[in-house]
């Protein structure tokens, strides 16, 4: 009983040095290597970090490197920020103390719950202390009936938008529009073309309120 306790009291030490803000953690199993330059600590099972706004949960969860200054979280990863309502899903998470930043992939998933948006991607990165999110490969920004698809795509949480490029299109119902550059609007419901905006109408599926969302 000594033994698990001293090895608790060790691993929260370690994660709390890790991070800026204090943190805490609860897991199925807890394990430490000691050992001179492969020191690590394992939260395996039902792993989950608690760190000010923030919760990451995962089935296992590794924390490695120089000082602790890495973790990487796999199996189910869930990174929820409280504040911002911000979540994303995936499959890995990699996380840096300094600068505070995580990369997710595996099919990840960012939701903006306070919005009803859903993004999908290959690789999507969260730059905490910048309230900035960025998306890579295959992005597909989902609100209603309305698909933003491009190869890349940032949101910026103090200003609700998102903003894609790399040959970007917009889903209204059946109708598409192109542009160079696409904003999404996350809170009026809008969404801004930039240069060389083309369309395709199809008669019948359009309807104005498709054009008063749509501004030049």
């Amino acid at each position: 009983m000594k033994k698990s306790i001293l090895l608790i009291v060790i691993s929260t030490v370690l994660f709390t040095g890790i991070f800026a803000e204090q943190l805490t953690f609860t897991a199925d199993v807890l394990k430490y290597k000691f050992k001179e330059g492969e020191k690590r600590t394992q939260c395996i099972g039902n792993a989950k970090i608690i760190q000010g706004s923030t919760t990451i949960k995962a089935q296992r969860i590794t924390i490695y490197g120089e000082n602790h200054s890495t973790a990487v979280c796999s199996g189910n990863v869930d990174v929820i920020d409280r504040e911002s309502q911000v979540e994303i899903k995936g499959g890995r998470a990699d996380y840096k103390k300094y600068p505070k930043y995580a990369k997710i992939t595996k099919s990840p998933i960012l939701y903006l719950n306070k919005d009803n948006v859903k993004v999908t991607a290959a690789i999507m990165e969260r730059f905490f202390e910048e309230g900035r999110n960025e998306a890579q490969g295959n992005v597909v920004i989902t609100k209603s009936n309305t698909i933003c698809k491009s190869e890349r795509a940032t949101f910026y949480e103090d200003e609700n938008k998102f903003t894609a490029d790399g040959e970007p299109h917009v889903e209204i119902g059946k109708d598409i529009y192109f542009a160079d550059s696409i904003i999404v609007l996350t809170e009026e419901d809008r969404i801004i073309l930039k240069n060389n905006i083309q369309a395709i109408i199809y008669p019948g599926n359009s309807n104005k309120d498709n054009y008063t969302r749509l501004t030049q």
